[in-house]
């Protein structure tokens, strides 16, 4: 997935909340390079069962941007988060630059990686935390 200018702001008395840029989930091989994205949610988010994610070129305005997020498939199902890079990402007025978010459940993440990062007006360079929503 490459070259694309995302805007999913809203024009109205509200303020647009989780329109994320894209998630992957049970994904694997993943490209995802050349991209600009202002939006009210996660700018590029790597979900459950993710393996062999390659991020890079990214500019993001106005949300939370790389984030490794919901490790929280059923029960008794592993969850894991394999070979990720985020690489050239520039980021402006964000809530969090790098951001995991994950329940207490068994799985993994291994072999993330963050490089080359540059951000201006950020809550928080590292974040990680609890998942904010329920399935």
């Amino acid at each position: 997935m490459t070259n694309l200018d995302m805007n999913a702001i809203s024009n109205s008395q509200w303020s647009s909340v989780n329109t994320d840029g894209t998630d992957t989930w049970n994904s694997r091989d993943i490209v995802i390079s050349n991209w600009t994205n202002t939006s009210g949610g996660d700018c590029i988010t790597v979900r459950s069962n993710s393996t062999n994610i390659y991020v890079s070129n990214i500019v993001c305005y106005e949300s939370g941007v790389m984030v490794i997020s919901s490790l929280c498939n059923p029960a008794l199902t592993l969850n894991l988060v394999d070979n990720v890079v985020f690489e050239n990402i520039s980021l402006t007025h964000s809530s969090n630059a790098a951001w995991m978010k994950t329940y207490l459940d068994q799985g993994y993440v291994r072999n993330a990686t963050f490089r080359n990062i540059n951000f201006n007006d950020i809550d928080q360079p590292v974040y990680v935390s609890s998942c904010i929503d329920s399935y």
